[in-house]
């Protein structure tokens, strides 16, 4: 990695030889499926190596970046910096995963980024798009939403049968404490 020269004073150049991504964290951020405007939506960080700063997530924010979360050095713990995003840690992968409530096109479509340290090291950026009408990801949010209201409905039509039956034999209604 090149090293990084700083200018101090008119006209004196220093060099440093300092690698300011030496020694941090490799990260690798995945941003999944396109995001549906008002539903929840996940990313994903692989943190390989040991956290030395801290890890980073950064949104898009009219083309620069806003820090949205800040992880500890210790990477057990997330606080995010405005609300509607949330970060869970699985400290047996290294993954995290960070979860923004309600995707917003206009500030949630872009360049991701997730890194430890000011520069970071690996594939530290992704972009995260919108999805389209009729997409994939809509057509999959839409089935899971139908898919959970159909288990659900089911779910209560067991219980529901389930407590009739008991309420039969507690008043001795069956004759048989088995169903054929």
């Amino acid at each position: 990695m090149a090293a990084i020269h700083t200018v101090i004073g008119v006209g004196a150049l220093i060099f440093l030889g300092v690698d300011f991504t030496e020694d941090f964290a490799t990260t690798t951020i995945d941003c999944k499926d396109a995001g549906l405007p008002g539903e929840s939506t996940p990313l994903t960080c692989k943190i390989t190596g040991t956290v030395k700063s801290g890890v980073r997530w950064l949104r898009p924010d009219n083309g620069s970046q806003l820090l949205v979360v800040f992880c500890n050095k210790g990477n057990d713990d997330c606080n995010p910096l405005l609300p509607g995003y949330s970060v869970l840690i699985d400290s047996s992968t290294g993954h995290h995963t960070l979860t923004i409530g309600s995707f917003n096109k206009s500030t949630d479509a872009g360049i991701w980024t997730c890194q430890d340290g000011p520069v970071g090291v690996g594939q530290i950026s992704c972009e995260k798009k919108v999805a389209k009408p009729g997409s994939a990801a809509t057509i999959s949010y839409k089935m899971s939403a139908t898919i959970a209201a159909i288990m659900t409905t089911v779910s209560m039509a067991v219980t529901v049968f389930t407590a009739s039956i008991t309420r039969d034999r507690k008043r001795g209604n069956l004759k048989n404490s088995r169903i054929r």
